[in-house]
This record gives structure tokens, sequence and C-alpha cells, in this order.
């Protein structure tokens, strides 16, 4: 089978391809992976198409349909990871400005720590001494103590505060970095779905196109059969209503074709009676009997019997 007879049976991929090699592949594979109607097509043939043929035909006008929401869809996914990526940068550098904050709010409160305590200690001293208690008793340092050590409670309870806002706002920070795979992930993992929703809602198109492309042309190749067939009946029918139905006949070693449609006879010869015959010839011998009046005067019209043989 030639290269160029396998094209205009479908088989588009044989296009370029010489004859033996075609012929050798077409008996080794059965054609397989070599359809392509539509290479066959763009040659100029015409080829008969199965139902595989037209959904496969439907299946790439619909992958053709959706192809740029595809393209969009599948271009969104870059500048999506991009956007995680610089977020993450973002909190990532939030974090060393953050501690030093409250690493600066605690060097604030520690110097105000020691600078109260300190002025404590002086006014105490000089308001004792004033008093003529001496700084070196007993009464004097438990005094002391107890005066700083309230500003001490007071600072430590303030440091523990900012330390726990700091520690606070780092967890909030590491729970938005750890999120953010996942967010990211959901993202792409929707885009995604929607490409695979188009191509299924395409899929489930192009057989439900396929299949009622496949059973128009059904339709009408039975509908086309049955216009034949009326056509032939009718044909047929005039056919037989316009051909004269001829019988043969013969009468003194002579051959003749009767019409009954007319009535009429007339002389014949082999070949004419086969043609009207269809090339069946039947030849029938009358009975020999006292000829009528009738067909006297038929015979005579004929001259098959002279004139004066008829009486009046």
């Amino acid at each position: 089978m030639s290269a160029q007879s396998l094209v205009a049976q479908g088989y588009g991929g044989y296009a370029g391809w010489g004859d033996a090699e075609a012929d050798a592949d077409f008996r080794a594979t059965g054609g397989s992976g070599k359809r392509d109607v539509s290479a066959s097509q763009a040659a100029g043939y015409s080829p008969t198409l199965t139902q595989q043929d037209i959904y496969a035909q439907q299946a790439k006008l619909q992958e053709q349909a959706i192809q740029p929401s595809v393209e969009v869809l599948t271009a969104s996914k870059p500048s999506i990871e991009a956007a995680y990526s610089q977020r993450e940068a973002q909190l990532l550098g939030t974090k060393p400005s953050l501690n030093a904050k409250y690493d600066q709010l605690i060097s604030e409160l520690t110097r105000k720590e020691t600078i109260d305590v300190e002025t404590i200690g002086k006014t105490m001293a000089t308001e004792w001494s004033n008093r003529g208690i001496p700084l070196s008793s007993d009464i004097y340092s438990q005094a002391l103590n107890k005066a700083t050590q309230n500003a001490t409670q007071y600072y430590s309870g303030q440091e523990t505060s900012v330390n726990l806002e700091r520690n606070s706002k780092i967890a909030e920070i590491d729970s938005q970095l750890a999120s953010l795979p996942i967010e990211k992930s959901k993202e792409l993992n929707q885009i995604d779905f929607q490409i695979g929703e188009l191509k299924r809602t395409g899929a489930q198109a192009a057989i439900v196109a396929a299949y009622q492309s496949y059973r128009d042309s059904v339709a009408d190749k039975w509908q086309q059969a049955q216009n034949d067939l009326e056509t032939s009946k009718l044909a047929l029918q005039k056919y037989q209503a316009e051909t004269p139905t001829y019988q043969a006949t013969s009468l003194n070693d002579k051959l003749y074709s009767f019409n009954p449609q007319t009535g009429e006879y007339s002389p014949s010869s082999i070949n004419s009676l086969k043609n009207q015959l269809g090339g069946n010839l039947t030849t029938t011998t009358p009975e020999k009997k006292p000829l009528t009046a009738a067909q006297q005067k038929a015979y005579a019209a004929f001259g098959i019997l002279p004139q004066s043989w008829i009486g009046d």
C-alpha cells in the first residue's frame, strides 16, 4: 500500500514516507500512532471519520479553546511564588529590628532602675544622717534594702513584661513564617485544580460534541441511504411503467413480438426480441386452431394472410 493511499485513508502520519517504508510499517503496526485525520485533510484528502477521529478533533478544539485560560493561570504561579518569597524576607527582616527594639527597652529599664536605686540611697542617707542615725547601723541597712527592693521588683516586673511582649511578637512572626509554605502550596494547588477543571470540562464537552457529531453523521448517512433507496424504487417503477412487456410468438415459421399493453403484434428478429425481452427469449407455438374472423383480419393487416382469404 502506498504512502499516499494511507494518508488518503486518514493515516496522515505517513505523509512524506516512502511507499515501501509506509507499507512495511503499516503491516507491522496497523498504523498505530500514525492516525492523523487533520494531516490527511491538510494534504487535500477527505478520509472517512471514525468516532475516535471525531472525538480527537473535538478534543483538540476544546484544548485550543481553554488554552488561553490555562496559560493565564500557569503564568500566575511564578508571581505567587515571588510574592511569598518577598513576604518571607520581610518577616525574617522584622525579627532583628524587633529584638533590637526590645533590647533597647530593657536597657532603658535597667538604667532607670540604677538611677532610682542610687537616688533612694542618697535620699535615705541624707535623711538618716540628719536624724543622727549612723549609716553603718543595721536598722539603716534594713530600711535601705527594703526601699531599694521595692524599686528593683518594680523594674524586674517591667522587664518581664517587655520580654513577654517580645516573645509574643517573635512567636507571631515565626507562626507566619511557618504558615507561608502551606498558604503558598494551597494557592498553587488551587491554580492546578482550576487548570484541571478546565481540562476536565473540556474533555467532557469534547465527548458530548463528538457523540452528537457522530450521531448526526450516522443519521445523515442513514437518511441518504433511505433517499437513494427511494430514488431507486421510483426509477424502477418508472422504468417498469414505461417499458413494454413483450412476449415472443411464432406463426407460420415466423417470429412475432406481442405487446400485451397495446395488443399489437410486430415481426421481429431474434436480436430485437432479445432486446425487448431483456435477453431472455422464450418462444411459444400457438395451438393450431381455426382462426377467428378477428384473427384473420389481424393477420391480413400484418401481411401474414392475403386479403383475398378474408371474407366479408
